[in-house]
């Protein structure tokens, strides 16, 4: 303490202390408004759509907005139905004891051009668990169990002796002659016959035959199916169907009638056998 001109000069430590906190608030108050500000800056809200379903498309009518992408929502708002559910495919539905089926991992192409991955299954179709066939009648006294089916207008036929000795009834043409006198079934023998007897150009010689192609013949010939892993929905139906058209029946179908080709006359059994 010391006497200048009358007055009392002391120089007290608190107006430091006092200054020196005065800037501590400000620096945390400039501190605290720059933190604000940059998270601020880096937060930008958008509207998020519920995705129920996983199909990646939102519920136009169930959103939150939010800085961040909250689980469950997405971006888009174009779901017309979020209740559906889109299931991977599993693959021990295809995986079996069967040595006739392999099934494989492939990158693959929809046909809405989106890339991804697919089960291929390649199948010749043989089972092993029972034998196939036999598709003719041998006779026309035969019952269901010596024959296979016939599929003409949407209807399952069994193909038994019955059914043999009526086909000229059944088309009203009574062509339709396909077993002798004694009843005995005109039937193909060989792999040969029934290369020729399916031909469309067939000879006379094989008309009114019930072509029996079996397995073995067809042992090399195999069938590949290619499946998405995960599905994706389709904006419009597809038409899977792969029959000729017409008057003729699908592949799944064991005869072909004589309205296919050329008006010919022949029971061709050559797909659907009984177990």
């Amino acid at each position: 303490m010391e006497w200048s001109k009358g007055k009392l000069n002391k120089k007290h430590p608190m107006k430091h202390s006092l200054f020196s906190f005065i800037l501590l608030l400000t620096s945390l108050a400039f501190v605290l408004l720059s933190s604000c500000q940059d998270d601020d800056e880096a937060c930008l809200e958008m509207i998020w759509y519920l995705d129920a379903d996983g199909d990646g498309l939102g519920n136009p009518d169930i959103s939150q907005t939010s800085c961040e992408q909250p689980d469950g929502y997405v971006a888009d708002n174009t779901d017309a139905d979020d209740s559906e559910t889109i299931i991977s495919v599993d693959e021990s539905f295809f995986a079996s004891a069967n040595p006739n089926v392999t099934l494989t991992t492939i990158a693959c192409t929809l046909s809405d051009g989106t890339e991804t991955q697919c089960f291929q299954i390649v199948t010749n179709s043989t089972p092993i668990d029972h034998n196939m066939g036999p598709w003719c009648p041998e006779n026309i006294t035969d019952d269901a169990s010596a024959g296979g089916i016939w599929l003409d207008g949407g209807v399952v036929y069994d193909v038994d002796g019955a059914f043999i000795q009526n086909m000229a009834n059944f088309y009203n043409d009574s062509n339709w002659q396909m077993y002798d006198a004694d009843g005995k079934v005109f039937i193909t023998a060989t792999e040969e016959d029934c290369v020729n007897a399916a031909n469309p150009n067939v000879g006379d010689q094989y008309e009114n035959f019930c072509v029996e192609c079996i397995p073995s013949y067809i042992m090399d010939i195999t069938r590949t199916y290619v499946i998405p892993i995960t599905p994706v929905r389709q904006s419009s139906t597809t038409n899977f169907a792969t029959g000729p058209g017409f008057h003729c029946p699908k592949r799944r179908s064991c005869a072909i009638d004589r309205l296919c080709y050329g008006r010919l006359r022949y029971l061709c059994a050559n797909g659907c056998g009984r177990q």
